[in-house]
């Protein structure tokens, strides 16, 4: 998560919390025999609310699930 705007009160506490998230949901996949991707390592959120993806980060992130795609492909 980003500087929040409009759901700052929704999302109080958020910021602090969502860089852990990974470490919470990584076991959990793995538990399950899932692929992880935390895409906090590749993109960021948009300016304009703190939470959604701009154009140019759904591009990395596209790019991203595709490189994943192809290291699960080999």
């Amino acid at each position: 998560m980003g500087r929040l705007t409009d759901f700052a009160e929704m999302f109080e506490g958020a910021e602090a919390k969502s860089p852990r998230l990974a470490e919470h949901f990584r076991p959990v996949a793995g538990e399950y025999g899932c692929e992880f991707l935390d895409i906090s390592e590749s993109t960021v959120p948009s300016d304009l609310d703190g939470i959604h993806l701009d154009v140019s980060e759904h591009r990395k992130l596209g790019q991203a699930v595709a490189a994943r795609a192809m290291e699960m492909l080999k």
